[in-house]
């Protein structure tokens, strides 16, 4: 009778022990959980801190919705300067305006940065050139070099 007894409790207590081994860092971590959050909320039992606190929030909040806001505004100008490279493939509507409202510059090898609408002004010199016009098209006067050389100097890039 006693053998039988003596298993059921050793099986007990093996279960008492098994239970504590794996719920005790749980517990534990709850408590100190517990013990951080009260200390943490004292320290705004003073006015001067919970609205240092609510300063804190309000900013953070603030800086969010204008970094939202800031995205949006980048999302609409990507979706014109889309537009205005798709008229561009296109070839419909105004090339000139669609390529000023492209943003940023473009680093040509021997020129340096240029905006993309100077870029194709370049370019259509440089096609002039080629097709026979002469270095006056590069410098805007006539191939009979009838123009004035400084009206000319005055539209390079």
């Amino acid at each position: 009778m006693y053998p039988l007894e003596t298993l059921l409790l050793i099986a007990i207590l093996a279960t008492n022990i098994v239970y504590l081994l794996l719920h005790a860092p749980l517990v534990y971590f709850f408590l100190r959980l517990r013990v951080f959050l009260l200390n943490f909320l004292s320290g705004f039992t003073n006015a001067e801190n919970r609205k240092g606190l609510w300063l804190e929030v309000g900013h953070g909040v603030g800086r969010a919705l204008m970094e939202r806001m800031g995205s949006a505004k980048g999302v609409i100008a990507r979706q014109g300067q889309a537009a205005g490279i798709e008229s561009l493939i296109e070839g419909g509507g105004n090339a000139l305006g669609a390529l000023g409202a492209i943003r940023g510059k473009i680093d040509l090898p021997i020129v340096g940065k240029v905006s993309p609408i100077e870029a194709f002004q370049l370019f259509q010199s440089l096609r002039g050139l080629m097709a026979g016009g002469g270095l006056g098209q590069i410098v805007g006067s006539n191939p009979t070099g009838a123009g004035a050389a400084g009206s000319g100097a005055a539209q390079l890039p």
